[in-house]
């Protein structure tokens, strides 16, 4: 219960500062969000996701456990220290960082579309920037802790 409410809470906050990021935007635009989004999903779920790939593939090739190595994928497990594995960090880093910079880029092309000059983008960019990088940097500490 306390860990769904701290997400909920948690994500009411990152609403509430990217709509105040975007605030001063003649049309306000949440693309940059997406992209993020997807990266910090992909980072957070990387480990789970290889986990139970790996499991499954056990799984498979003994589907009623009686002993059957159909696909000869039977003796594999997913090691016990892969979450805390250098690789896999560096893999996690890198899609977060990947989802951080599209979102940048959406950013960036939105606000040029909807402000009437370069000079108005840019400033209408940087608190997007400043939190985008914020958001970054708290789920990059979530990851490493």
């Amino acid at each position: 219960m306390v860990s769904s409410v701290g997400l909920l809470f948690l994500t009411g906050l990152a609403a509430v500062a990217v709509t105040a990021a975007t605030r001063g935007q003649r049309s306000p635009s949440a693309a940059g969000l997406v992209p993020l989004a997807v990266g910090v999903a992909g980072a957070c779920l990387l480990a789970f996701g290889l986990v139970r790939v790996v499991d499954a593939a056990s799984v498979l090739s003994d589907p009623y456990g009686t002993g059957w190595d159909l696909l000869g994928t039977i003796t594999w497990r997913g090691p016990a220290n892969w979450e805390s594995s250098r690789r896999l960090a560096w893999a996690e880093l890198a899609i977060l960082l990947l989802g951080t910079v599209g979102g940048v880029v959406a950013a960036h092309d939105a606000t040029l579309r909807s402000e009437p000059g370069r000079a108005s983008a840019e400033r209408a960019l940087l608190p997007q920037l400043l939190t985008g990088s914020v958001l970054a940097v708290a789920v990059l500490l979530v990851l490493l802790g």
